[in-house]
Order: structure tokens, then C-alpha cells, then sequence
């Protein structure tokens, strides 16, 4: 869950970064932290659920007229 901080002006925030070699470092961090916790999932959205949901969408009259 996220959470929100109330960033005071002037104060660091988490996303700034002093130049490009603190972002690889971060990212790489983050990467191999992201490749501890992900698991792998079950996908059961079908070509036919698929199908239904682009019938769906062609019969709105919105979806028409973007199109």
C-alpha cells in the first residue's frame, strides 16, 4: 500500500537524484529487490474474453467515434 508524505518546500525528495550514476545505482537496487519478491501468476484473461470485450467496446458510441 502506498502512502502519502507531505513534502516540505525545499526539504529532499525521494526522487531526486544528485546525477545519472544515482539513478543506474537506484534502478539496479531496485531491479534485484523486484527480482526477490516477483512471483510468477496465473493469466486467465482468453482470446475469447478477448473477443467479447472488443465486441463490447465496438458497440459503445464513445469507442465509434474515437475510432
Amino acid at each position: 500500500m502506498l502512502s502519502a508524505r507531505r513534502v516540505t518546500p525545499g526539504e529532499p525528495h525521494p526522487n531526486d537524484f544528485t546525477d545519472l550514476a544515482e539513478v543506474a545505482a537506484r534502478l539496479v537496487a531496485f531491479e534485484r529487490r523486484y527480482e526477490q519478491a516477483a512471483a510468477p501468476f496465473e493469466w486467465k484473461f482468453t482470446r475469447h474474453d478477448l473477443a467479447l470485450l472488443m465486441k463490447k467496446l465496438a458497440d459503445k458510441p464513445d469507442y465509434q467515434a474515437a475510432a
